[in-house]
């Protein structure tokens, strides 16, 4: 006798944390990306208010309302401010956590006040 009762749920108890598992994984990796072109829009802007003077500390102030974790670095070399923000980023509660850096230039002239 071929008594299969039982044979889908013991497929599906099987099969479903996998599914879990990448279906997990897929959300936080688009949760990354969304996080990486937020972080890529704050530089820009930190850029260009840096360059036309706001205080480095006046936009790590408005960058903590949009950010956490962050840190915020410049540089200049041949009139070119860039910013530099990096942010650590925790994918789900046992995966291990990782940096997103993203840096955004703007063309300031010779001198910047810092």
């Amino acid at each position: 006798m071929d008594d299969e009762t039982g044979a889908v749920a013991a497929e599906f108890a099987v099969a479903l944390p996998a599914v879990m598992v990448i279906l997990i994984f897929s959300l936080s990796l688009v949760a990354s990306q969304v996080q990486g072109a937020r972080l890529e829009q704050d530089a820009a802007i930190a850029a260009r208010a840096i360059g036309r003077g706001e205080s480095v500390t006046d936009v790590e102030a408005w960058l903590k309302a949009d950010l956490h974790n962050f840190k915020l670095t410049t540089s200049q070399e041949d009139g070119i401010l860039c910013a530099m923000l990096k942010q650590r980023l925790s994918v789900g509660i046992t995966l291990p956590s990782f940096v997103l850096d993203e840096r955004s230039c703007v063309w300031v002239g010779e001198t910047v006040p810092q």
